[in-house]
């Protein structure tokens, strides 16, 4: 029997037919990928991740709660960037689950959505960000949906504003 998507049924704000077709798709990559040779390598990994993120995670929380700059422990530890020469280079947080490919300055600098002097608000809107999820696992739903307005600088934020933009330059 095909393992249900965890906590699928629960998820408020999406159609039942959002929910079922989750549910579907979710079935199939248990049946298929999961199973396959790629997908068995891809969970082999993820221990191994799990535990540098983690570390790579305390060691930003000491750095901020000591006062130290932790923008870079940020954007290269908590972040996971694929597997590359450079990322290596550069100690950056490799992760099979990759959503960075290069240093995530340049790639922001160069769309506009930040400027050079931003970085810090940005690693510590993330920190706050990925803090509360760890520290309060039920506030999920909440904190994303509080981000963007977090990293327009609003420590209050006005659920019912949206954010101007991403991470504007401090």
């Amino acid at each position: 029997m095909a393992a249900a998507a965890p906590g699928s049924r629960a998820w408020p704000g999406l159609s039942r037919e959002k929910r079922e077709e989750f549910d579907r798709l979710f079935r199939k990559f248990t049946e298929t990928y999961a199973q396959a040779l790629e997908g068995s390598k891809h969970l082999e990994h993820y221990d191994k991740h799990r535990q540098e993120g983690h570390k790579n995670f305390q060691l930003a929380r000491q750095a901020r709660d000591v006062g130290e700059d932790f923008s870079d422990l940020v954007l290269t530890g908590v972040l996971p960037h694929r597997d590359t020469n450079a990322n290596r280079d550069r100690k950056a947080w490799i992760h099979i689950g990759t959503a960075i490919n290069k240093d995530i300055r340049d790639w922001f600098q160069s769309s506009g959505l930040t400027q050079a002097e931003g970085w810090p608000h940005v690693a510590a809107t993330i920190l706050d960000f990925v803090t509360r999820c760890n520290d309060h696992p039920d506030e999920l739903p909440d904190a994303c949906a509080a981000f963007p307005r977090l990293s327009d600088g609003d420590a209050d934020p006005d659920p019912e504003r949206p954010p101007s933009r991403p991470f504007p330059a401090r």
